[in-house]
Formats: C-alpha cells, structure tokens, sequence
C-alpha cells in the first residue's frame, strides 16, 4: 500500500474543509430563509390581529395616545413570539378628502381616519424585516365625522425651478403638545388634519442629498443669534381652515475654493451675446463690443473676449503702468466666456489704433481684411506687447509702429498681408521669435531713424519683395539667430544706415542674400531644413526628434536659449524645449498660456462665507442668515466646501497667516457668486497682499534653474518652507514688512544662508555653487 506524504494529507483536508464549509454555509442561509419566513408569517399574523382590534373599537375610541385623532391605543407596542422581538408601531389620522370638499368650504375635514401599523423584528441572524398594513375606518354619518374638528396644513415642496419633489421628508409637530406629524409624499405635498393652534406649529422639510426648509420661533437661537422676526414664522391651523405653506429645497452643492493672488485689478467680458448697457464685469453681464471694454478699462485691468467675428476698430482710450498693465485677450479656449473659438477682428480701417498709450498687452486675436493695418501704434506709445496674434490678408500693414518704442512683437504669425512689420521713427523694440511669410512687400521694414532695435529668431520666408529692410538713418539695430530663407528679392538689405549688427543668421535663396551688408562670421547660407514649408510647417529637422537628419539652424545661435528666453519654446516637432546654445528661427510655443488675472496660491487662507437667504432679524433689525461660517484654505491654498445649498454667496474678511489682505477680484463673477443645485462650483478669489518675497535660485555658473531647491523663510513671527519650481522660483504670500532670515538647500550644491528685508513686492536671486 502506498503512503500519503504530509502534503498530500493537507492538500486532501483543505479540499475537505472547502467542501464541509460550503455545506454549512448553504445550511446556514437554508436556516436563514426558513427563519425569516417564520417570521413574516407571524409578522403578518401580529399585524392583523392588532388591525382587527381597532377595528372592532368604537369610531370614538380608534386613536392614540398624545395623538390626533387621540384615544387610548399605544403608538408602540412590543411583543415576543416564537423567540423573537416584534415591535408594533400604530400610526392613526385623519384624513380631509377631496371628494366632499376642502377646508373651508367643507367645515368638518375629518373625513374618516386611516390607521397604518408596521411590525419590525431583528432575527438571530442579524438584519430585520418589517411588514405595513393599513385600512381606512369612515364614521356612520356626519355627527359623527363631526364629533371632533379640526383644521387643514397643506405643505408643499418644490425645487429651484419651481417643480415639486418627489418624496420629501415632511415633518409637522405642535409645540405645546408635542404631537408630531410626518410624512413622505411622492407628489411633494401633503395635507395634514390637526387641532386647532395658533403659530405653534413647526415644519420642516427634509430629503437626503437635499437642503433643508422650516420654519422658526421668536425667539430661538440661531447660530449663536437670538431671532426676533422670522421670516418664515411658526405657522397657525384654525378650525374648518386650510392653511398653505410652501417650501423650496433642491439638491446640495460644492465650492472648490481657491486663494491666489489678484494680477489684475478687475476683469471685463465681451461676448457676442452681450450688451454694452450691461456692466461687462462678468460673463454673465458682458459687453458686446471690445470697444466699450477699451472705454471703462484702467491700469491694472483685463478684458477677455469670447469667440466670433468683431468688425470693429478699437481705440484704447487709457494707459496702464509697468507693475498694472492693461490686457486684451482672446479667450479662444472659452475658460473665461464660456465661448471657444477663434476671435476675429475685421473689415475697418484699424483692428487695434493705440495712439499716446503706455503699457498695454494684446494677446490671442485674429486679424483680417483691415484696409489700414491691423494694429497700429503711435505717437510716442510705449511698451506695448503684441503677442501670439494671427494677422493674414489685410490690404494695408499688419503692424505699424510710428514714432513709439519699446515696442514687444513675439509669437505672432503674421502672413497674406501687403506689409508684415512696418516701424517709422521708432526705437529700442523687440521683433523675437516671429513667423512671417508670404507677404507681398518686406517682412520686417526698418525706416526713417528706426534705431536700436532688435529682430531676434523670427522665420522669414517667401516675402514677395526683402526680408528685412533697413533704410533712412536706422541705425544700431540688431538681427541675430533669425532663418531669412526665399524671400523674392534681398534677404536682408541696409541703406542709408550705419551700425547694422547682423550675425548667427541663416540666409538662404534670397536674390541676393545680403544688400549694403555683409555675411556676419557666426551666420550661415544653408537649406533650414523645414518640416514641410508647403504646408506652413516650420519646425526645423531633426535626428533626435525622428527626422532624417539635423538642420543647420540647430544649436548654432548666439545665446543660450535661456538666456534669450527661448527655453520654454521649440524647434522640434515632438515639441520638447529649446536648450543649450539657442536655435535659429521661429519657435513655436509649447503651452500657449495667455495671460492670466490670478497669480501663485495664497496658502491658509481664512475667509468669511455668507449667503443671502434670510431666516429672520434680530431685535436691531440686523439680518440673521441661513448660510453664515468662517472657512480656510489649505497649504495650497485650496478648500472644498460640501453640502452647500443653492444660493448667492459673498466671501469676505480674508487673511492668511495673520496678515489681512484683499479682495480684488473674483472669478466666475462678482460677488455674490451663484451657487446652483447640484453642481461644484469652481471659485478663483484674487487677493492682493502688500509684502511679497519672490526666490529665484539658479546655478552660478550656467545660470540654469534650480528645481526642487529647499528655500526657508522665517524670523520669531513666520516659519515657512517651500521647494522651488521648474522655473527654480519660490513665492512667499503674504508677509509683514520686517527682516526675515532665509536659507537655501539642495543637493549637490553649497547651501546659502543669508537675510533680506521685505517691504513692497522683493525679488532675491541666489546663485549656489556646485560642491566639489
């Protein structure tokens, strides 16, 4: 005979218990079944029992104790059968029917009464059941229904569009006597048959995943308030009468708060659905046309543009400051408006005309079919920026600077217009990373005592007359790192101007190339290698990307692309950032983020909410508010704040750290902002703070960012640490004017100790030294 060996012996008992196990448990839920059944049927059998003895009763005597009808029948009773714990609950009403009439026409509304029993029970098993019975008992005759009178509470519950909800808890008591009426309605309203009583009855009226409504006592306590004039006070039944009250919950909301710091001082929206008698400060009030946003907008102030064609001129009618610019942005993603798309500016003399203007910013447009140019600035304007706008097919210019500098034109594609870039008499601007093409005379012209600009890695091509021009006494103008490639005639052309500084160019199949000027050392005469030029792909090859083989164009330009801010651009088609030596040409953005009115988190921020509803005053007449608490962001400057009902809010009182700072703008709308049923409501709050610390911590040698460097701000009243992000940037918000100590830490390199002094807005740059 063969032996088991020991594993085999466990293996067969396992498979034994498997097997025993499972036996039991189906006996176990075979024995659970039987039980229950047993139970139902006894259950069932309490219930009538208990069902025929009130029947049996006197219509005078069917009713229960402290209740209405009341008698001597006990609300809850238990009894034990069979080992098990039955609990009896008796529900008696009365019942005002319809079908002879309604208080107050029909006098006696105690029509017949209507008794409900439930029976409950808890097996040994765990869980319970419970079975419901009910019967209606009429009176013999109207003596009878007569005998005992009361009034009708009809109570009806609707939501915020003013349909009814289905199966609200509705819950009814009389204040002087305790008796408590419920009920739970699938048509959302319900009439209650009740003694007489005057203003002692409380409503309230609930649902699970709802607000809740009731009504309220001179008197009571609310939120630490005494109430002396509810708005909704406790109401009256009167005998033969029918009192109505209506209530209105709906489903329960979320903000999702966050603190950040205000970049502007108000928003304005224009929208093609808006209206120019309207405030413009939200998106639900905007203006119609961008020009009635260029008439009211101050420093410091944004205006986004949702989507559609504008055939306007624009005409800024104020300046802003260095530290407050004035914004225009297309908001072509909708995030601001709520309308995506393209934002068209077309068919006038002008798109934007800025004339005598400082500091403004236009960001996102489309221009077109302009007959004189679609931007043109003027008149001693300065510091303007004309960034990432698309302008094609304008029978003028598309820019026109004239007797203006300081000037910034970046990320444009500018293309199909008779002129591209057109300066008169304007000095120190900043032509930077540019697409310009196929335009019908220069792509950058430089005229009459143009000076001291610079025209860095823009992509020229195809212009049907020079890529660059320069002409009548413009003189000091730099033109580095740019692809000046197929231009019909010149690639670039100097005359009557001296100091022209051109090199780290590419110019290619130009006829000729150079004009007045000749090929700078470091600049090159080779085919770019686009992507495909035909189809206005300009991104340049590259092996490392997956192209063939490597421009000429790459690595080749006169600075670190860091240095010319060119790092968080590219050249490549799988759109990974230029770095090292800077690349020739146009880059093209990697995330087009336009301007943005909030700022860094503002962390631990307390704030006051508030909302509208009213519940009653005080004695001095001061409003006591449903909704009214403090609440705080956290370290990132974020709070979701749950069950919230429907409602306009305000948010105010704000601090973080123990400094007070300031509401300046809110976002999706002014306060109060509107909390709708079931939604989360985003809330962007821009506050303002005096006292800022910006820690800008680099490499000493290659002055590249250092990400994830420990900064430390702190003295006896403030502690705090942060790491540095990819830009190697830390943010301190908010801070008291005062010294603070601060330390940098971070591996491979030397740590920095040192102190500033905080007062108004300060930046600090640290340069840390590699370790040996």
């Amino acid at each position: 005979m063969k032996a088991f060996t020991l594993v085999e012996v466990i293996i067969g008992i396992s498979l034994i218990l498997i097997i025993f196990l499972g036996i039991f448990s189906s006996y176990q839920l075979i024995l659970k079944i039987i039980g229950q059944s047993k139970a139902r049927t006894i259950a069932v059998a309490i219930a009538n029992q208990k069902m025929e003895q009130i029947i049996n009763k006197s219509y005078e005597d069917i009713g229960t104790k402290t209740g209405y009808p009341e008698a001597d029948i006990d609300p809850i009773t238990e009894i034990t059968r069979d080992n098990i714990l039955f609990t009896i609950d008796t529900r008696i009403d009365y019942i005002d029917d319809d079908k002879d009439g309604s208080a107050p026409d029909d006098v006696c509304p105690n029509d017949y009464k209507k008794v409900q029993i439930k029976v409950s029970w808890q097996t040994r098993f765990g869980g319970g059941d419970e079975v419901f019975f009910d019967n209606i008992i009429a009176p013999r005759d109207t003596v009878q229904e007569c005998g005992e009178t009361g009034g009708v509470l009809k109570v009806s519950v609707f939501n915020a569009k003013g349909e009814m909800v289905a199966f609200p808890l509705i819950q009814v008591e009389n204040l002087n006597t305790g008796l408590l009426k419920t009920a739970q309605p699938e048509s959302g309203e319900h009439k209650f048959v009740l003694p007489e009583g005057i203003g002692v009855y409380k409503i309230q009226v609930s649902k699970t995943g709802y607000s809740s409504s009731q009504t309220y006592g001179t008197g009571e306590q609310y939120q630490g308030q005494i109430i002396a004039n509810p708005e909704k006070p406790h109401t009256s039944v009167l005998e033969g009468r029918l009192t109505e009250n209506s209530f209105c919950i709906d489903k329960l909301s979320s903000f999702l708060v966050r603190t950040l710091e205000a970049k502007a001082n108000h928003i304005y929206y224009v929208r093609k659905s808006g209206s120019d008698d309207k405030d413009g400060l939200s998106r639900y009030s905007p203006f119609l046309t961008i020009q009635k946003a260029a008439d009211v907008m101050r420093q410091g102030d944004m205006v986004f543009i949702g989507a559609g064609d504008y055939e306007e001129e624009i005409t800024p009618m104020y300046s802003g400051t260095l530290a407050e610019p004035i914004i225009f942005i297309a908001d072509i993603s909708g995030v601001y408006t709520g309308d995506s798309g393209q934002v068209r500016i077309a068919g006038q003399e002008f798109g934007f005309n800025i004339s005598n203007k400082k500091h403004l910013k236009i960001y996102g447009f489309s221009f077109d079919n302009t007959i004189n140019s679609a931007i043109c600035i003027s008149n001693s304007s300065e510091f303007i920026e004309i960034e990432n706008n698309i302008i094609s097919d304008n029978f003028g210019k598309a820019i026109f600077i004239s007797n203006s500098s300081n000037i910034n034109l970046s990320q444009n594609i500018i293309f199909s217009n008779q002129e591209a870039v057109y300066l008169d008499n304007s000095s120190h601007n900043q032509i930077v990373s540019n697409l310009i093409y196929d335009n019908q005379k220069q792509g950058v012209l430089l005229f009459n005592n143009s000076v001291n600009n610079n025209i860095f890695n823009n992509t020229i091509f195809k212009n049907q007359d020079k890529g660059i021009h320069i002409a009548q006494n413009s003189d000091s103008n730099k033109i580095k790192n740019n692809i000046i490639a197929e231009n019909f005639l010149t690639g670039i052309s100097v005359s009557d101007s001296c100091d022209t500084e051109s090199d780290f160019n590419n110019v290619w199949q130009n006829f000729p190339d150079y004009d007045g000027l000749f090929q700078g050392d470091n600049s090159i005469c080779s085919d770019p290698l686009f992507i495909d030029s035909e189809i206005k792909d300009f991104h340049i090859s590259q092996i490392s990307a997956g192209q063939a083989q490597d421009s000429p164009c790459l690595d080749v330009g006169s600075d670190s692309a860091q240095a010319l801010e060119m790092n968080e651009k590219t050249t490549r088609t799988d759109n990974l950032a230029d770095s090292g030596l800077v690349d020739m040409g146009y880059h093209y953005p990697i995330n087009s983020l336009a301007p943005e009115p909030f700022g860094a988190a503002i962390p631990n921020t307390e704030f006051f909410l508030q909302g509208e509803k009213v519940i009653g005053q005080t004695s001095d007449e001061t409003n006591i508010y449903k909704y009214s608490v403090s609440a705080s962001a956290d370290d990132n400057g974020q709070i979701e704040i749950q069950d919230m009902e429907w409602d306009s809010y305000h948010f105010f009182d704000f601090n973080s750290e123990g400094v007070e700072i300031d509401l300046i703008i809110s976002w999706d709308s002014l306060m109060p902002i509107n909390l709708f049923p079931d939604a989360v409501q985003e809330v962007k709050l821009g506050l303002k703070a005096e006292n800022t610390l910006l820690v800008k911590v680099y490499d000493s040698l290659s002055f590249d960012p250092l990400f994830s460097a420990n900064t430390r701000v702190y003295n006896a009243e403030y502690d705090k640490e942060q790491f540095t992000d990819e830009s190697g940037e830390a943010y301190f918000i908010p801070l008291k004017s005062s010294e603070y100590n601060l330390t940098v830490e971070t591996e491979g390199y030397e740590n920095f100790e040192g102190a500033v002094f905080v007062n108004g807005h300060k930046q600090e740059t640290i340069l840390l030294d590699k370790l040996p």
